[in-house]
């Protein structure tokens, strides 16, 4: 799977070092009620772009811009290309690449549990057929699908504006097919994709919060900062209380 196997290989990638204290009751209830609304907000939506405005940090992106392991929230884009375009063009591309993940996943774990992967089908099967299609006439995702593997080749990286706006374009055409493959075939109320969500909730822990404290500056925030961990199907949530109340400082992929 394109999506699943870029990010398989930075999922478990850390942040900024960071201490590890223990969580309070309050935080770790605030935490999971922010990341169960989130949740269902994706699920009703499934759109990220309104949910940045309603559950994200303010600058996210700087956030993001900041960190050592730029990477694992943008994959295969160059830092210099991110530091050069508008923050407009780099919030299209970062939500069309969750989106793009999150319904890949859906679609995908809709038919194949995660429970029997030896019946896992082979990358021209794992998307249905006019995203294939589409996939096949981009020349930047068809070399992901041929090479199987997170830009291990140093042409398939976004290096450019150029490159950048191109896969943004794919990305967001792909994702809109496959919202309807999953909308109208109901992914959610899938026998398998319940499986599949009681399996990685049970081995990735989805809504049990845990904390660390940044060290050191990390996703903007200043040292001291109490980070809130929490896995949710699909996604890994980084909250903070920032103004007052508890938001996401950063979203990345969590799946193996």
């Amino acid at each position: 799977m394109i999506i699943i196997a870029l990010t398989a290989a930075l999922a478990n990638t850390a942040f900024a070092q960071t201490s590890e204290p223990q969580i309070t009751l309050s935080e770790a209830q605030e935490a999971e009620r922010v990341a169960r609304q989130f949740t269902k907000r994706l699920e009703q939506t499934k759109d990220m772009a309104p949910l940045t405005e309603e559950f994200f940090v303010p600058e996210f992106l700087e956030g993001y811009l900041q960190e050592g392991d730029f990477g694992h929230h943008f994959l295969i884009l160059k830092r210099d290309v991110a530091s050069q375009v508008s923050r407009a063009e780099l919030q299209r591309y970062y939500i069309a690449l969750l989106n793009l993940g999150y319904l890949h996943a859906l679609y995908f774990y809709s038919k194949y549990p995660s429970t029997a992967p030896d019946n896992f089908p082979p990358e021209e099967r794992q998307f249905p057929p006019d995203v294939i299609r589409l996939i096949k006439k981009h020349p930047y995702a068809a070399a992901h699908m041929r090479n199987g593997t997170p830009a291990g080749d140093t042409d398939e990286w976004i290096d450019s504006a150029e490159k950048l706006r191109s896969q943004t374009d794919f990305m967001e055409k792909a994702g809109e097919l496959l919202r309807r493959y999953v909308i109208r075939g109901k992914a959610e109320r899938t026998r398998a994709y319940r499986v599949t969500l009681t399996d990685f909730g049970q081995r990735f822990r989805h809504f049990q919060p845990s904390l660390s404290v940044c060290n050191e500056k990390c996703l903007g925030l200043p040292v001291g900062t109490r980070l809130i961990k929490v896995n949710v199907p699909v996604f890994q949530l980084r909250l903070a209380r920032v103004g007052g109340r508890m938001r996401i400082v950063s979203t990345t992929f969590f799946f193996p």
